[in-house]
Order: structure tokens, then C-alpha cells, then sequence
């Protein structure tokens, strides 16, 4: 099945505009590879840690994390690789699912499930792809 998902990111320093990409992409994918789309939409290049997690703010101390391979031999720290899409939303209320890329710059992405209901796959149309463009490049 086919979900529309928004990558919004947060308030930075560096960042002079909103910036949004909303995206239809198929709910069986895994995060790490959430991970190379979302690093491809906003044109970054992919050298610097990252990972995905759930909390109520970017700031939470309580929060479930979801880390590359290496990482994820922490029990904190589930892994990237087997985690699909369908398997984080719904969310719990007051939840918010984060990704997180570059410590030292500290940026931060919200990722929702748009409303729209889930529908199958269209003949002739390549997924993922970008359906819609707030803001330009970084």
C-alpha cells in the first residue's frame, strides 16, 4: 500500500525559509532507507550519524530510538533495518516521530502520516516520489 508521509524541518539557524516535502512512498519500507530519501529530497549528502525517534519534542529524554546496525546492538536503540514504516504509525497521542541527522548541527525533521488514506500502488508510477514541495534547497 501506498502512504503519504511529510518531512518537515524544524527551526534552525542555517535555515532561512519552511521547508517541506511530502512524499508517497510504500508503507513496507524501512527506515534505513526512509533514511536515503529523505537525505536525497532535502539535498544533503549522507556523512553524518542520524537516527530516528519517537518522543513528545526533539529535546525528550524519554524516547524510542531507532539506530543503524552498529547502534542498534544497544538495547536502547532499536534497529533501522528492520523497522518498516507501517510499523510506527499510528502513533501514541502527544507522540511525534523525529529524524534526527548531524549531532553537531543538531538538525531535526518531524515525520507524519498524512490523513489520506492508504491506496495501491498506480501502473506506470515510479515510488517514492515527491508530491508536493515547500521551500527550496538547504
Amino acid at each position: 500500500m501506498i502512504i503519504t508521509i511529510k518531512v518537515e524541518c524544524l527551526p534552525h539557524p542555517y535555515l532561512e525559509h519552511k521547508f517541506r516535502r511530502d512524499i508517497e512512498l510504500e508503507e513496507n519500507m524501512t527506515l534505513d532507507k526512509l533514511h536515503l530519501l529523505i537525505q536525497q529530497v532535502i539535498y544533503f549528502n549522507g556523512d553524518h550519524t542520524y537516527s530516528f525517534f519517537i518522543a513528545n519534542t526533539p529535546y525528550s529524554r524519554e524516547k524510542i530510538k531507532y539506530c543503524d546496525q552498529i547502534l542498534s546492538n544497544n538495547k536502547r536503540c532499536r534497529s533501522i533495518d528492520k523497522t518498516k514504516i507501517k510499523d510506527i504509525f499510528p502513533l501514541a497521542p502527544k507522540k511525534t516521530f523525529f529524524y534526527q541527522f548531524d549531532d553537531g548541527d543538531g538538525w531535526f525533521f518531524t515525520i507524519k502520516k498524512s490523513r489520506n488514506k492508504a491506496k495501491e500502488l498506480e501502473k506506470g508510477v515510479e515510488y517514492p516520489r515527491v508530491v508536493k514541495y515547500i521551500g527550496g534547497a538547504f
